[in-house]
């Protein structure tokens, strides 16, 4: 605002105000007084900001813009506008709460020092686990440093184990950590007789014992019969004797060593020779050993 204290005569041009004939002039910002122009004279009124820069529109008003504030290089809207002389207070929170200070340079926002982690496995407490740091947690077999197991989905899972006999005719799957129950061996022997012992195991096997005889027929009148050679078909070891009654005393000639009383247990094997003698001749007869072969 200008106020002239006398009488005056004010010509206008396009460029510039002279004042004519008159009083100093006073000069006002705002309503306020800040100095006199002599008459005639011209003041030129610098409007800066607190660091020297010319600020401020050349028009009367002359309008000073609002300040614009960012963070981290980043505007924030009507928020960061800020008229002049203005303040604005920007709420800077960690979890809800303000938080930071300023270091002379910056607003430093400092979080606390996170816990430690717990690890758990299957709901097992593991490890505890430094905040930031990193653990490996290893799954291993029963016994010794082989890892097993792969990450499936969200889960760290260990494959089945597969069981099988040496030729693959039987085979099956076992659940970690589970058990299998394999079936018994199932044996049949020659003469269609079955038994069962459990499996992976030694086994001792025991020949199956069979009845055997050799029968001697004598005609009448003769007290000696032919010699006998073994074969596969009478081997095997004899245990008793026997006769029709009434040949009298039997006796027994075992690879040519003479004749003599039966003898148990005799053992006749594949290229022996035996033949039998009685006392009595009167009639036919018999006479028999038996025993047993594998």
């Amino acid at each position: 605002m200008t106020s002239v204290k006398s009488k005056t005569t004010i010509t206008a041009s396009t460029n510039s105000v002279t004042v004519i004939d008159g009083a100093d002039v006073t000069e006002q910002i705002n309503g306020v007084t800040i100095g006199t122009i002599v008459s005639g004279g011209t003041n030129n009124q610098v409007i800066t900001d607190s660091a020297a820069n010319p600020v401020g529109t050349e028009a009367n008003p002359s309008v000073i813009v609002d300040s614009t504030v960012t963070v981290n290089g980043n505007s924030l809207g009507s928020t960061g506008s800020v008229v002049a002389e203005g303040s604005v207070d920007l709420v800077v929170n960690l979890d809800g709460s303000p938080s930071g200070a300023w270091d002379g340079d910056s607003w430093e926002v400092t979080s606390a020092v996170c816990a430690d982690a717990t690890v758990n496995v299957n709901g097992v407490f593991m490890e505890n686990i430094p905040s930031g740091d990193t653990e490996n947690i290893e799954v291993r077999q029963e016994t010794g440093a082989t890892l097993v197991g792969s990450k499936q989905g969200q889960y760290w899972r260990v494959d089945d184990a597969t069981v099988a006999n040496s030729d693959a005719s039987y085979s099956a799957t076992v659940a970690a950590e589970g058990s299998l129950v394999l079936p018994d061996i199932t044996f049949t022997d020659s003469d269609g007789t079955t038994s069962s012992v459990p499996s992976v195991q030694n086994l001792t096997c025991t020949p199956q014992v069979k009845s055997l005889f050799i029968k001697f027929g004598f005609e009448a009148t003769n007290d000696e019969t032919g010699t006998l050679t073994i074969d596969s078909d009478n081997a095997g070891t004899f245990t008793s004797t026997s006769d029709d009654g009434s040949s009298g005393d039997i006796t027994y000639n075992v690879n040519g060593g003479g004749f003599a009383a039966f003898v148990n247990p005799t053992a006749l094997s594949i290229g022996d020779t035996i033949a039998a003698k009685r006392t009595i001749t009167t009639g036919a007869g018999f006479a028999k050993i038996t025993g047993t072969y594998v």
